[in-house]
């Protein structure tokens, strides 16, 4: 904006930030109405896991069982003497109570990106025979050029084999229902969509 001479309505680059952030926050609901959907399901699966102590887990396709589990925490107030003068500051240590609040807030991101790690391991273990370069942070994939179309079109075939079996949110379900022994007032998981994941294969956007 400045380059050209338009002046900012934002004093700071996070003022900003913040105002693209809740305007795409506005426009989710509308163009993707069921990732609200299931992130209001995850939070209440959250609530009602903190309330009964549970922390809730999930079995990932690569045999990985993450789990949710953030404490209440309490402060420890610790004095420090150096060369004649005290220095107070203060800890938090968890304690042995679930937190109701981070539980809820916490849930929909980690069960998010426990899955965008689970197709990262899925797609490098695929290749392995076919590709030995791998740039690969989170959900950002690169190799080199020549074996781009290689990781392109294995990373769209793992998403595939992941996540057309069966409807992910009923396992995050079950491990609450299991581990409290009754499915009396726990939703049932949102039903799937009709997306066809063998469109995948053509999209130019799922993985660009």
């Amino acid at each position: 904006i400045d380059k050209m001479n338009i002046a900012s309505p934002w004093k700071s680059d996070m003022q900003a930030s913040r105002y693209l952030a809740t305007k795409i926050m506005d426009i989710i609901p509308q163009v993707v109405p069921a990732v609200m959907e299931g992130m209001s399901f995850l939070k209440e699966l959250a609530r009602i896991g903190a309330q009964a102590g549970h922390p809730l887990s999930w079995e990932l396709p690569t045999g990985l069982h993450p789990q949710n589990k953030y404490m209440k925490t309490k402060l420890r107030k610790i004095k420090t003497r150096l060369d004649g003068k005290y220095s107070v500051s203060y800890l938090q240590e968890p304690t042995q109570t679930l937190s109701p609040r981070r539980q809820t807030q916490t849930l929909p991101a980690n069960f998010t990106h426990s899955y965008d790690a689970c197709l990262l391991m899925h797609t490098v273990a695929t290749l392995d025979s076919q590709v030995d370069s791998f740039s690969m942070i989170h959900d950002s994939y690169g190799t080199h050029a020549e074996d781009l179309p290689k990781l392109s079109s294995q990373v769209r075939e793992s998403a595939k084999e992941i996540f057309a079996p069966n409807n992910i949110l009923t396992k995050v379900r079950y491990s609450l229902v299991e581990a409290i022994g009754s499915d009396e007032g726990i939703p049932l998981a949102p039903t799937n969509g009709k997306l066809d994941l063998d469109n995948l294969k053509t999209s130019s956007y799922f993985f660009h």
